[in-house]
């Protein structure tokens, strides 16, 4: 999967001596960092087919996280409330 540009991001991770391929774009706001991500045609298929998609986060303790589906041109990127996340939603 690669991350995708929209015009809504604010900013942009550059990983040092990487190019644009490396590059996270996001959006920022209170706190939250949002980013989007298109998968392959392989990936959705294996999706498709019933594979799961794995979450790994590098710091200890588990900061709150939320996995979403956005459909894109249609959908406006919105951030959870924590507590939406801790309810589930």
């Amino acid at each position: 999967m690669k991350p995708v540009r929209r015009s809504y991001m604010t900013d942009t991770y550059k990983l040092p001596g990487g190019t644009e391929e490396n590059d996270l774009p996001f959006y920022r706001s209170d706190g939250v960092v949002l980013s989007e991500w298109e998968l392959t045609l392989q990936e959705r298929a294996a999706i498709a087919q019933g594979a799961h998609i794995s979450l790994a986060i590098y710091h200890e303790p588990i900061p709150p996280v939320s996995l979403a589906v956005i459909i894109p041109d249609i959908e406006e990127p919105r951030t959870p409330t924590l507590e939406e996340m801790e309810a589930g939603k």
